[in-house]
């Protein structure tokens, strides 16, 4: 039931939304799921995202995002997200900053290498002292609207008396489908 809420603002807001990507992830360890649905046509994106680990809990984020492209393969996007983290150690929430990058590479265009930043100060977290997820991928386009990767992802959430619970460490594999 705790991911009702995250739920129920999702079908509040779909009709708002045009349908534009879905972003699969999977390591040993780890399933992260991200969908993107552009808003304003493309100058925004809102993103339903989730983590889950099998042993160390899980992470929800609903975020909210400009981005621009340049060409047809770079795109920079900054934002915000709020993130839930459930797990054994403490629950907690937080507003994170940050955004991500993708550039295609001149001389093979269907070569792709992308980042992601979040961060969450104590003064924007609740339950915990700070938030950070961070990742690099290196893609193929496969298909026109279908992308393949591997990529290393870190997220950690740091809490009092420099407990530092790593939700994910890992390097994985995935696709990242548009419509």
């Amino acid at each position: 039931m705790r991911y009702a809420w995250l739920a129920g603002f999702a079908l509040f807001l779909s009709p708002l939304a045009q349908a534009d990507s879905l972003d699969l992830q999977l390591s040993s360890d780890v399933f992260a799921a991200r969908y993107s649905s552009g808003l304003l046509g493309k100058t925004a994106n809102m993103d339903f995202g989730f983590q889950h680990h099998s042993d160390n809990g899980e992470v929800a984020t609903l975020g909210l995002e400009v981005e621009q492209s340049s060409g047809q393969h770079d795109s920079l996007a900054l934002g915000a997200q709020l993130v839930g983290i459930f797990n054994d150690y403490d629950d907690a929430a937080a507003l994170a900053l940050g955004g991500r990058l993708n550039v295609g590479l001149p001389s093979a265009p269907k070569v792709r290498f992308g980042g992601h930043l979040w961060v969450a100060p104590r003064v924007t977290t609740s339950g915990a002292e700070d938030y950070l997820d961070w990742g690099v991928r290196l893609g193929y386009q496969a298909l026109q609207r279908g992308e393949i990767y591997i990529g290393y992802r870190n997220t950690e959430v740091g809490y009092k008396h420099g407990v530092d619970f790593e939700m994910q460490d890992d390097v994985h594999v995935g696709m990242e489908l548009s419509f």
